[in-house]
Parts: structure tokens; C-alpha cells; sequence
């Protein structure tokens, strides 16, 4: 966990950190609507280089925050860069236009998951930074009153100006379906998680489960709640649940019990990191910023950079990773990376296929499916063949196509798991069941061996 063994390293690591948040704010100033991420996917809603709005808020939001403490703990260092004060005050400069720059970006992508992050982490680290850093208890009052009050008078002007901020965030109406879908989506997260309270109903299966528990049906494929922590519940259950909240509140209890113990410019950095961190948990309460690969790594880089040795000196034990271990992580990375990757590509086929020809469209989702065969895109792929043999004069032609829907539903529904206790897998067709329709339906249910049929 530890990332580096000097503070040298640290900041390097801050520093690279911090070009690649300068990178992605250039480019959502110059493509805030996602422009090329539109081409290539055919997704709309993009901010710079992220697929989501809220995403890129919330990355440039922890991003700003660390990098701005880490770049304000160099002014308690100015002393000892007397020799070279121009080099000095250029670099610092720069580095508060980068970090403002970013929180501006943060707010320009107009989420509010983003701003409200923004907003905390910024909170978080003004406040412990007025704790910590200060020699005096005169001194800390002071400075914490201060910040109270210049957050109370933020809060209450946010507050005020919720319906602006609400039109600012395209998001003007309590109405918005948006809005609407997530409520339905916590709502039956909240009933799985009374049905399966103990152990949860397992990591990943939310997808199987999550329909059937849903008040009204919604017309996107769902794979995440919207809400890491909340899915992350009902996976894991209460056991679980508790387990990962001691965990962290047992990490946070350390940095905070640690601080007092390091000199003025290490209390900011510490804070800073651990507000970053801050920013990124609170945004997973209504995102999912732990399973966008940007995000994750800046994630686990803070955690990095919190349990360097630069802290922890005096508990700190050498051990070098073996170059077995170093592969494992770094693939392990690698495919973090390619599982979204391949899912965009076989999004952007499915996209750009919906309005081509019968048989380019065809190709298109055959192509998109060998690159995630995921059961959304087999379901888009089944209903393809289908529709399309509804307008082929060709019997033979017809048989086949048929065949082709046939044989997808059979390959993908052998991939649910079987009947187990409490979680039978429940399929519904909704048809005129007349003569075809019924025999294929057999014909199905006879190919995949199963025991309870009701037509």
C-alpha cells in the first residue's frame, strides 16, 4: 500500500497525478459536450474524456482538492527555497492555477454529485488543516471559526439558489427522469437488501436480481444501483457491510490520530490526500466512481500516498515486492482498463448499427458482441435476428434467422446460474403463443433441460 519512501517520490507521484487532472480539464474545456466521445461511441451526455459528466466532476473535484493541498504545504517550506524565490513562486503560481483551474472544471461539468464533493472536500480539508496545523488552541478556534463561517454563509447561498444551481445542472425539475429512475433504483436496492440482510445476494449479481424487485420496469439494461456503497451492501449484507465500514473508519481514525505527530507542511499534505479521498467517497453515495478505472486508480493512489513511509517513518518496515507480485498487480490494472474498453466498444456497435441496413446491422451487433458478450447485447442481438426474419421473403433465409435468435437465447441463458435455494432464475415470455411461437418455446425448454415450465 505504501507508494513511495520519500517525500520526494510522494510529490512526484502528486505531480504526475495533477498533469493528468490538467489534461482532462483542457480537454473537457475544449469538448464539454463530450464531442468526440460522441463520435466514437455514439454516447451522449460525455464531459472530456469521461463517458459521464458526473464521473469527470468527481475525478477533477478529488483531483483539485489533493492538489491544492499539496501546493499550499509548500508555502509553510518557503524558507528554504530563499535561494531561488522567482523558481519558487513561479512553481507555486502555477500550481494554484492548475488546481483552481481544475475545481472550476469540476463545476463546469455541471454535476452536482461533482460540486457537492467539491464543496466537502474543500471543507474537510480547510477544517482539519485548522486543527492540525496551528501551535495554539487560540489559534485553532480562530482559524475554525473562520472556516465555519465562510462554509455556513457558502451552504446557506447554495441552499437559496438550489432551483438556479438545479437549471445550471440541466437538472430544473424534482421531476427529471433521471432523478425519477435513481429513486426507483434505491428504492428496490433498499428491498433486496431486506430480503437477503445478512450476507447479501453476492458481488455481481446485481444485474439477475435487481428487475424483479424494480416498481416500474425501466427501459436501460441495469448494471449498476447508481450508489456504490449501497450496492456494495447488498452484495456483501450487513456482515459484510459492517466489516468494510469499520475498516474504513478504523483508516480514517489513523490519519486523523497521526496527524499531530507530523510538521506543518506533512499535516497539510496528509489532510490533503485524505480529503481526496473524502471527495471520492462521497461521490460514490450516488455515483459509481469506484468502477470507472480513472477514478479507482486516483482512489487507490490517495490511499498510496496516505500509508507512505514520508507519514510514518518511525512504523514504517522495508519490503520490496517481489517481480511476481509487481505482474500480478499490474495485470490485474491492465484488465481494469480493457473490461470498460471492450464494453464501449460493443456499445458504440450496437449505436451505430441501430439505423444501418438488415445486414450491416447484423454484422454491426455481431461484431459488438464478440467484443463484451454481455446479455443486454445478446438480448439486442436475439430481438435482431427476429425482427429481421419478420421481413424476409426467403423460408429458408427465415429458418435461419430464427435459428440464429434461437441459438443466441440458449447460449446465454446457460450462462444464469442454476436453480439454487431462493434464487430461481425466472424467465417470462410475453406472446400470442400461437402454433410457432409455442413450439419454439418447447423446443427451448426441452434444449435447456428444465423442470418447471408453465405456459
Amino acid at each position: 500500500m505504501q507508494l513511495a519512501n520519500t517525500s520526494q517520490r510522494a510529490a512526484r507521484a502528486v505531480l504526475w497525478l495533477g498533469l493528468c487532472a490538467v489534461g482532462v480539464a483542457l480537454t473537457a474545456g475544449c469538448l464539454a459536450k463530450g464531442t468526440y466521445i460522441h463520435a466514437l461511441t455514439g454516447i451522449r451526455g460525455g464531459y472530456g474524456p469521461f463517458l459521464n459528466r458526473n464521473h469527470g466532476g468527481i475525478f477533477l473535484a478529488a483531483s483539485a482538492v489533493l492538489c491544492l493541498g499539496w501546493v499550499c504545504a509548500r508555502f509553510v517550506q518557503a524558507n528554504s527555497y530563499q535561494r531561488d524565490k522567482k523558481t519558487f513562486w513561479v512553481q507555486q503560481i502555477w500550481g494554484l492555477l492548475a488546481a483552481s483551474g481544475m475545481g472550476v472544471a469540476a463545476v463546469f461539468s455541471r454535476s452536482r454529485g461533482g460540486m457537492l464533493s467539491l464543496s466537502v472536500g474543500l471543507f474537510f480539508l480547510s477544517t482539519t488543516c485548522a486543527l492540525a496545523v496551528p501551535d495554539t488552541w487560540k489559534k485553532r478556534l480562530h482559524y475554525l471559526l473562520v472556516t465555519l463561517v465562510f462554509f455556513g454563509v457558502g451552504a446557506y447561498m447554495a441552499c437559496v439558489h438550489l432551483d438556479d444551481i438545479n437549471a445550471f445542472a440541466q437538472r430544473a425539475s424534482v421531476h427529471d427522469t433521471s432523478i425519477q429512475t435513481r429513486k426507483a433504483l434505491y428504492r428496490a436496492g433498499i428491498k433486496i437488501l431486506r430480503h437477503y440482510p445478512a450476507w447479501g445476494i453476492g458481488v455481481g449479481a446485481l444485474p439477475v436480481v435487481v428487475t424483479s424487485y424494480l416498481e416500474k420496469p425501466i427501459p436501460a439494461y441495469v448494471e449498476r444501483l447508481h450508489s456504490d456503497w449501497l450496492e456494495m451492501l447488498i452484495g456483501l449484507g450487513y456482515v459484510g457491510g459492517a466489516l468494510a465500514a469499520a475498516g474504513c473508519m478504523w483508516f480514517g481514525i489513523l490519519l486523523l490520530r497521526r496527524l499531530p505527530h507530523l510538521p506543518p507542511d506533512k499535516k497539510i499534505k496528509l489532510a490533503a490526500t485524505g480529503s481526496s479521498l473524502t471527495v471520492i467517497c462521497m461521490g460514490a453515495g450516488a455515483d459509481f466512481p469506484f468502477f470507472i478505472p480513472a477514478t479507482a486508480l486516483l482512489f487507490f493512489t490517495g490511499v498510496g500516498l496516505a500509508c507512505a513511509p514520508c507519514f510514518w517513518k518511525e512504523n514504517t518496515r522495508n519490503f520490496r515486492a517481489p517481480t511476481t507480485l509487481r505482474i500480478f498487480v499490474l495485470v490485474i490494472m491492465l484488465a481494469a482498463c480493457i473490461i470498460p474498453l471492450q464494453k464501449t466498444l460493443a456499445w458504440r456497435m450496437f449505436v451505430f448499427g441501430k439505423n444501418l441496413k438488415t445486414e450491416t446491422r447484423l454484422q454491426y451487433y455481431q461484431k459488438g458482441l464478440s467484443y463484451y458478450p454481455g446479455p443486454r447485447f445478446a438480448l439486442r442481438l436475439g430481438n435482431a435476428y427476429y425482427n429481421a426474419s419478420l421481413h424476409e421473403k426467403d423460408p429458408a433465409r427465415q429458418a435461419q434467422l430464427r435459428g440464429l435468435a434461437h441459438q443466441t437465447a440458449v447460449t446465454y441463458l446457460q450462462k444464469y446460474p442454476y436453480e439454487k435455494e431462493k434464487r430461481t432464475p425466472h424467465f417470462l415470455w410475453n406472446a400470442k403463443m400461437r402454433f410457432g411461437k409455442t413450439f419454439t418455446a418447447y423446443q427451448l425448454a426441452k434444449e435447456m433441460g428444465w423442470k418447471k415450465v408453465l405456459v
